[in-house]
Order: C-alpha cells, then sequence, then structure tokens
C-alpha cells in the first residue's frame, strides 16, 4: 500500500480559508463582541462551527475539485484535525489580541480560565416570535453543547472530503451504490 503526500495547491487554500476565519472571528468578536464561532442556535445547532468550518474546507474543495484531485484518507485526517483545532485556534488567537501587551499573560493558566470563560459564556439564539431573536449565555450547559460542535466539526470534514472526491473508506465500494 503506497501513501502518497497531499499535493500542495488544495491544503494551502485549506490554510488560507482556515487564516480567514480567523480572521473574521477576531474582528467581528473585537467589534461587535459576537464569537461567530461559538453561535449555538436552539441548544443543539452549533451554526458557527458549521459556517465555519465549511469556510475553512470550502477551499481546499474548490481546489480538489479545480486540479481533479482525489482526496483519501489522510486528506480525511487532516481534515478532522483542522475541523476540530479551529476554535481552539480562534480562542489562542482572540486570546493574543487581548493580551498583545501583557506578555506576563502568556500563561497557560491565564489561556484555560480564557477557554472556560469562552465555552461557559458561549450564546444561543432562540427565534421568540413576539420579541424576535433572543440570546442568553449557555453557562455549565457550554460544556455539554461541546459534544455537537465536535461532531459538527468532524461532519464538516467527512463531507469536504467527500465533495473533494473521497469515496467510501472500503476498497471496491464507492460509497453510494450497493455491494454486489
Amino acid at each position: 500500500m503506497s501513501v502518497r503526500a497531499p499535493r500542495g495547491a488544495p491544503w494551502l487554500a485549506l490554510a488560507l480559508g482556515a487564516l480567514n476565519v480567523l480572521l473574521v472571528q477576531l474582528i467581528v468578536q473585537q467589534a461587535l463582541g459576537l464569537d461567530l464561532l461559538g453561535a449555538v442556535a436552539w441548544l443543539l445547532l452549533p451554526v458557527g462551527t458549521l459556517l465555519g468550518s465549511g469556510a475553512a474546507m470550502a477551499g481546499f474543495v474548490w481546489v480538489a475539485r479545480q486540479r481533479a484531485y482525489r482526496a483519501d484518507r489522510w486528506d480525511l485526517v487532516l481534515l478532522a484535525a483542522v475541523g476540530l483545532a479551529l476554535p481552539g485556534l480562534a480562542l489562542g488567537v482572540q486570546h493574543a489580541w487581548i493580551f498583545w501587551d501583557v506578555p506576563a499573560a502568556w500563561t497557560w493558566a491565564q489561556f484555560k480560565g480564557h477557554a472556560v470563560l469562552a465555552i461557559e459564556g458561549a450564546q444561543s439564539f432562540v427565534w421568540v416570535p413576539e420579541h424576535g431573536f433572543y440570546a442568553s449565555a449557555l453557562g455549565s450547559l457550554g460544556w455539554a453543547v461541546l459534544v455537537p460542535k465536535l461532531a459538527t466539526a468532524l461532519a464538516v470534514a467527512k463531507i469536504a472530503h467527500s465533495a473533494s472526491g473521497g469515496g467510501s473508506d472500503f476498497p471496491g465500494r464507492d460509497g453510494f451504490t450497493a455491494p454486489r
């Protein structure tokens, strides 16, 4: 079994997409105070993770289709890693931006406290017909909402893998037709 390294162009597009998502997250966080990647609707649907991971992986899919690149299992593993790492990277960028001029605050304990605050301060949006959108902080329920967020990041990675030519993980099957 030969393992081939992924071609550089789709992965460069993925890296640029992830950097763009992190930049937009930072700008919106600083300008409006909204955490786009942490947005959750109806306590179950992690809209921010879905849109952020999808936007980051869209470049990979587009370039892979343009170059007729067929994704393999290693691409799926790397897409999943990027999808799972994106929220942590966003927290790291936000922490670095807040404490840019205070090098003493660049400790693991400070980052851990910042991450706990971000997880428990995540907001859930609910549509109330008489009042419009209603947002409330999740508190300790934010830890439970991490499970759908991680599952959504993995699902987006699998969709991006399939959309970029990756088939089923079983040899001889394309993932769409029944086995003979």
